[in-house]
């Protein structure tokens, strides 16, 4: 793994405002990784330091390529996934998990209005 790849674990969090910097600059710049919705991962990410659930780190880091490292990984198959199609199935884990959680506050909101 590339060593300056951000780390998942942490204790405090600190790394892992490195990897919400990391998923962010790949947002930025691929067009199909809405940024709004690494930005909502991220706060969901924080949200889970300390709680021992990790959901929202773990695909930030797919995404990131902090897990992915640029490296071909056999899938079982016998074919070699590309580093572009694991993070497009990251992200669309992520994005899906995100709009549940959205939905989520929303339906809670609507409750109180």
């Amino acid at each position: 793994m590339d060593d300056d790849a951000p780390a998942v674990t942490d204790g405090d969090g600190s790394d892992l405002e490195r990897l919400v910097r990391a998923a962010t600059a790949v947002a930025e710049s691929t067009e199909w990784i809405d940024p709004d919705v690494v930005a909502d991962a991220a706060r969901y990410a924080r949200e889970e330091v300390g709680t021992g659930r990790t959901r929202y780190r773990t695909l930030l880091a797919d995404v990131a390529g902090a897990r992915l490292a640029g490296r071909d990984v056999d899938d079982g198959t016998g074919d070699v996934e590309e580093e572009s199609d694991r993070r497009a199935v990251a992200y669309a884990r992520l994005r899906d998990l995100v709009e549940r959680r959205r939905s989520r506050e929303n339906d809670v909101e609507g409750l109180f209005e």
